[in-house]
């Protein structure tokens, strides 16, 4: 039987919801013969993060020319809010472990499974976007966004994210799915909004902006390598970081991260740094580990430094040392109708040894070269 009845796909709608929506829709109770009918052929876990069925399942959706197999991974998953972080061959065997049914491939392209970071046990909704849903497409539905963990507010209305009574993690495709339609008769209208007062909560709601943005990005395919570049890059600028050897300074970022997050944020987002321990997710995020290290962790770092995701992943992920300063820079010729004026907007820069030394040569167009060095051995 082809889903020629399947609903349309509703913005940032993940993919167990629009499924649980079709559900819905033929009255089918015995949940256990929908994947059968509609010809999914899924076995096994029914993620709703990285689902595994979905080759399948957009091979019997009537709509094949909008409903492919990279939009359903692109617009109904959280492969774009994983994707960044993951080493790009791992990116690709992500991509198609979800069009095969290989839950074991996902849990460990992804990394999930050496995490062991704690996940979010009730699908989650914003009460305020569960009237806009009504109102505008005539139903709620589940949407992909609220159910990253570490995403606690709605960014867009402002308001904490409520728990359902609907499981997150459904265990096999026999439990039941639930469209968010069956529950919202239990579900409170009013939502808690942020406090603009509150540090706490200014964090979240960048958190959640991050998020939702990251999800719109079909073709960020950074990996951690650029991404720790970045990172070293912007510690050189806050002197945490060597410029000759881009030596992190670990122990100073872990003491100034420690203030500059309440303990209670930390908690709530299972990223505490304690101070004694050996390892933590701080110094595993520096190393480049991408297996043990939850995308919430590089964004609270991200915040920290100044930056959203957006700026960030537009920065360079190569270090250009400024050990002059940043230019323009004046010219020394005497003779010259520019003497003393900044007019030189590039510099070259050399090594020198015994001791070591940076030089950087100055040029100006009247073809007057003058050099600085600078001793760098301390560095």
């Amino acid at each position: 039987m082809v889903a020629t009845c399947f609903p349309d796909i509703l913005p940032d709608e993940c993919i167990l919801s629009a499924v649980a929506r079709y559900k819905h829709r033929l009255m089918f109770f015995s949940s256990s013969k929908i994947f059968e009918i509609c010809t999914f052929k899924a076995k096994g876990h029914f993620r709703h993060d990285l689902p595994t069925f979905l080759g399948s399942l957009a091979q019997s959706l009537p709509n094949q020319d909008l409903y492919t197999i990279d939009y359903l991974i692109d617009k109904c998953t959280l492969f774009p809010y994983y994707r960044p972080f993951l080493p790009q061959e791992r990116q690709e065997r992500l991509r198609q472990s979800m069009r095969a049914n290989d839950a074991s491939a996902i849990l460990d392209s992804a990394g999930i499974r050496q995490r062991k970071v704690p996940v979010v046990g009730w699908l989650r909704y914003c009460p305020e976007c569960f009237m806009s849903d009504c109102q505008r497409y005539g139903e709620p539905y589940w949407h992909r966004l609220h159910q990253i963990r570490g995403v606690e507010v709605c960014p867009e209305h402002r308001v904490f994210l409520q728990n359902s009574t609907a499981p997150l993690r459904l265990a096999t495709t026999k439990t039941r799915l639930l469209a968010a339609e069956e529950l919202c008769h239990e579900w409170p209208r009013i939502g808690q909004r942020i406090d603009d007062s509150d540090m706490d909560h200014q964090v979240l709601l960048r958190l959640a902006q991050d998020a939702q943005w990251l999800l719109a990005q079909t073709e960020l395919k950074d990996g951690p390598e650029a991404i720790v570049a970045r990172f070293r890059m912007l510690f050189i600028d806050r002197g945490m970081a060597t410029k000759l050897h881009h030596k992190i300074q670990n122990q100073k970022i872990l003491a100034d991260l420690s203030h500059y997050y309440s303990p209670a944020l930390l908690r709530l987002l299972n990223c505490e740094l304690p101070e004694k321990a050996q390892q933590n997710w701080l110094s595993v995020v520096l190393r480049g580990s991408w297996h043990a290290s939850d995308p919430i962790r590089f964004l609270l770092l991200i915040q920290y430094l100044e930056h959203s995701a957006e700026s960030f992943f537009r920065l360079p992920d190569k270090y250009h040392p400024k050990p002059f300063g940043d230019g323009p820079w004046p010219c020394l010729n005497p003779v010259c109708s520019n003497h003393q004026e900044s007019v030189i907007h590039s510099v070259t820069l050399s090594k020198g040894n015994n001791p070591p030394r940076l030089r950087g040569d100055f040029a100006c167009h009247c073809g007057f070269v003058y050099r600085y060095s600078r001793d760098v051995s301390q560095e």
